[in-house]
């Protein structure tokens, strides 16, 4: 590890902190509360005022003659952390409205209650890959609390640390890492699904990271984005402890890593906080691919076992500062659907910004047939089909 190159990352990024802290501590607030570290939570939590969804509407995607597509809204409710079962036949959400964690089949359907936990001011969840524990969030009587849940009990296991900053659950979902900040330290924690052992694998005078497992043996730490301030991005290997910086420098940095272990794609900004184009890094050999498309990156989600990405992208332009002011909710954007090859960097839109969605939360399904995201504005979640293949 580069301790001198760290270091002086670290002093640019806390430098130009100063000036985005202005920025930030004027954002919407989310709704709830403040969210952890008082800056945007990745995920896009503050969310402008809108109407409900629209339903379902058909449209042929665009270049493929007569092919029939359909975006369907199949859940018509404000909820949080939506993702597939682990076997990927299904899904799993929380109702925003009371904390319950429910199912459904992939069309919506068969709606089912997982646990009646009832939580009113939930603001940000994860479930773990297996599905058998949720880390949730909450506001209760003004207070934040945190704690990982077992979805068998539908009680809280044990409570996370007050100051923890951000969480992700380990590929397997054995361990759940998190980032603690206490006296001028930024701690990063390796703790079992059940919170029963734990272990710091690093520390980083750095504050203000949020956290994202990049393959099994590497974790990424990313400064919370600002597009008036430089990134740092750190991979850190937990056994050895070791972090190593590859991205520093780069204003607005959002990194979304690929579930295969291969790579990240990552937005950015310009030098004045403008919208720059999407990169997608290699990790065999640190090389990256340009993409044409400026979005954020938060907009996109890999395609299952194929050099595909599927994102969200604003038909109009994105205001600087970049991505601040969609993080604050000051800006909505109405999205279109392109698919991009993250091997050569051809991009095709699969369907035009026709619906006034902005897309968050995006994830394929494991046969790579449709696309979920959640729209912003509202939290309702939609599909979009990619292949009409059974």
């Amino acid at each position: 590890m580069n301790r001198r190159r760290i270091t002086a990352l670290a002093i640019l990024l806390l430098l130009g902190g100063g000036v985005a802290f202005f920025v930030f501590i004027r954002q919407a607030a989310a709704p709830g509360g403040p969210v952890p570290g008082g800056l945007p939570v990745i995920g896009g939590r503050a969310r402008l005022g809108g109407a409900e969804g629209t339903g379902q509407t058909e449209r042929p995607a665009a270049g493929r003659g007569q092919e029939k597509v359909t975006l369907v809204q199949i859940v018509t409710t404000d909820v949080l952390a939506p993702t597939l079962s682990a076997d990927g036949k299904s899904l799993y959400y929380i109702d925003r409205a009371n904390g319950h964690i429910l199912t459904s089949d992939l069309d919506g359907n068969n709606e089912k209650t997982i646990t009646n936990l009832t939580l009113l001011e939930a603001y940000a969840a994860v479930l773990s890959p297996q599905k058998t524990y949720v880390t949730i969030f909450y506001h209760e009587s003004g207070i934040t609390k945190k704690f990982v849940s077992s979805l068998a009990t539908a009680t809280p296991s044990r409570f996370l640390p007050q100051d923890v900053t951000s969480f992700a659950w380990s590929p397997d979902g054995r361990e759940l890492a998190y980032l603690v900040t206490q006296g001028g330290e930024t701690r990063l924690v390796i703790a079992d699904a059940a919170l029963r052992q734990t272990r710091t694998a690093y520390t980083t005078p750095v504050p203000d990271f949020t956290l994202a497992w990049a393959n099994r043996t590497t974790l990424l730490l990313v400064s919370r984005p600002s597009g008036l301030a430089p990134s740092l991005v750190l991979a850190v290997n937990p056994e050895s402890r070791r972090a190593e910086p590859i991205i520093g420098g780069r204003p607005g940095v959002v990194a979304v890593a690929a579930p295969d272990g291969s790579g990240i794609i990552y937005s950015k900004s310009s030098s004045t906080g403008a919208a720059d184009t999407l990169a997608f890094r290699r990790w065999r050999d640190g090389t990256e691919v340009a993409l044409s498309i400026r979005t954020i990156a938060e907009k996109c989600a890999f395609a299952r076992g194929a050099a595909r990405a599927f994102c969200g992208v604003p038909s109009g332009a994105i205001p600087p500062p970049s991505p601040d002011v969609w993080y604050q909710g000051a800006v909505s954007f109405t999205d279109a659907i392109v698919e991009v090859n993250i091997e050569s960097g051809a991009t095709e839109t699969r369907m035009a910004g026709e619906a006034n969605l902005d897309v968050t939360w995006p994830f394929v399904s494991t046969d790579n047939r449709y696309l979920f995201f959640q729209d912003k504005n509202t939290g309702t979640l939609w599909r979009f089909t990619l292949s009409d293949q059974e």
